[in-house]
């Protein structure tokens, strides 16, 4: 008997060795400046002499606040892949991969300055022993007139993941619902449009191409920029994980889901070396959430109330997906 559980137990942990959960989560970190200002973006609000007076402290305590947060998303292990919205730039990347709670896992980071008015920008932060960038690219969102429009750009990259397999990242930021939801659907039509012409061309490539798209949307899977991309022949949008996640993003009391994984297709089989399994999980541990006390129930714990120093995080929940690589 002994040797019967012995063999059972060898061969459960050659399983367990054999798969290895690559973990992607993405978060919009919601205004993450740093305290300097830029003369070439609308930053001054955020700035030591700035409307919200956003000092070291305050910085420090929010560099501080994310890394722990990303650190525990992976719980078993920090994630392999991080996609991050509403970022200001290099140094706050660096000062988060720097932090005491993500040094010592060797993360780099993919980014670069976009063209958006109050410089926010997408990154990706990546764990260089699970993932190795072999292509980066950065595609501005155009206007009809094929000019570049003043938002958060594309980020695209190719690499190897541990296990031999190559996957392909989005991360993306589409415009937002400022000034209407009606005013403002075009423009992230016109960016789902984009980045649905991007894809398109990869797997004219190869139509066997592993992909993984994330970000925040600023739409439901409800509307028409959420369907156009769901509706693609390669692609689907990833369901959330069960009924209880209300969303990622509350506003006048309602809970809305703006942020998103799509994949290949491809990647949604199993009994291949890379496979999900899990559908879109949405973060929502305690210390994320506070008391709704305007509208009942809860809320995500912001950095920021209006002007209001709240001591939060951000305005929005992160969300992960598991995948399996088969050794």
């Amino acid at each position: 008997m002994k040797q019967i559980f012995f063999l059972i137990l060898i061969s459960f942990l050659n399983q367990a060795i054999a798969q290895n959960n690559f973990r992607i989560v993405f978060y919009n970190v919601e205004n993450l400046f740093d305290t300097y200002n830029n003369p070439k973006t609308n930053d001054d609000e955020f700035t030591e002499k700035g409307m919200r007076h956003w000092s070291n402290y305050r910085y420090w305590d929010r560099i501080k606040k994310t890394s722990k947060t990303l650190k525990i998303i992976g719980e078993w292990d920090t994630p392999a892949i991080i996609g991050l919205a509403e970022i200001e730039n290099d140094t706050v990347l660096k000062n988060l991969i720097y932090s005491d709670a993500l040094k010592k896992h060797n993360y780099k980071y993919i980014h670069r300055d976009s063209p958006d008015r109050r410089g926010i920008d997408v990154a990706l932060l990546y764990r260089k022993d699970k993932y190795f960038p072999l292509i980066t690219k950065f595609f501005p969102l155009i206007d009809k007139n094929r000019k570049p429009i003043k938002s958060r750009e594309i980020l695209y990259t190719k690499g190897i993941i541990k296990g031999g397999d190559t996957l392909n990242i989005f991360v993306i930021h589409f415009p937002s619902r400022y000034g209407g939801y009606k005013n403002s659907e075009p423009k992230r039509i016109n960016a789902i449009t984009q980045l649905q012409s991007i894809t398109d061309s990869i797997f004219k490539i190869n139509i066997n191409s592993k992909m993984v798209i994330m970000g925040d949307f600023n739409d439901t899977p409800n509307n028409k920029s959420i369907q156009i991309l769901d509706q693609n022949k390669h692609i689907s949008l990833l369901k959330i994980n069960n009924s209880e996640n209300k969303g990622t993003h509350k506003y006048h009391g309602k809970w809305s889901l703006l942020d998103h994984f799509f994949t290949s297709n491809n990647l949604q089989y199993k009994g291949q070396r890379v496979f999900l399994n899990s559908p879109t999980n949405i973060y929502n541990a305690n210390f994320l959430i506070e008391d709704d006390k305007k509208y009942l129930g809860k809320k995500p714990y912001r950095t920021y109330i209006g002007f209001k120093y709240n001591g939060g995080f951000s305005d929005h929940l992160p969300i992960y997906i598991d995948l399996t690589i088969d050794n």
